[in-house]
């Protein structure tokens, strides 16, 4: 897990290694989770906001 302070405010922004993430994503139950999972983890949506996502909001980019 990554730590890091913010510069203009109190707190950390905190995050996830890419083992951690294939991790908790590997862990999930079936492929709905698994998509929700790993939507949450490598864009940062909400749990609350991953269940509006449709098939024409997701595009492929390379990865880093």
């Amino acid at each position: 897990m990554h730590m890091e302070d913010y510069d203009d405010r109190d707190g950390r922004k905190v995050w996830l290694t890419r083992d951690e993430v294939a991790d908790v994503v590997a862990d999930a139950d079936g492929t709905v989770q698994r998509t929700a999972v790993g939507l949450m983890a490598r864009s940062g949506l909400r749990s609350a906001e991953v269940v509006d996502v449709t098939p024409a909001d997701v595009d492929e980019t390379p990865s880093v």
